[in-house]
């Protein structure tokens, strides 16, 4: 499930540098509040996945030649 992260940003009307910016950080206009100031939102990214490798059992250290004898 894709989680979000919200903020308003109060901007002059004719000014849009500072929405540009934080369109180029990820952040979306979505909306206007009550306030008059821009709703923004972005997708929080996943954490990365801890995979768990998985080893092959430990070998004896003691091997024996085609003669039985140990090395």
């Amino acid at each position: 499930m894709d989680k979000w992260e919200y903020r308003d940003v109060a901007i002059n009307a004719h000014e849009f540098s500072e929405l540009n910016k934080l369109g180029q950080q990820g952040w979306e206009a979505v909306g206007q509040t009550e306030l008059g100031t821009i709703l923004l939102k972005r997708k929080i990214p996943a954490s990365p996945t801890q995979s768990v490798q998985k080893t092959k059992p430990a070998q004896s250290p003691n091997f024996d030649d085609d003669f039985g004898i140990p090395f």
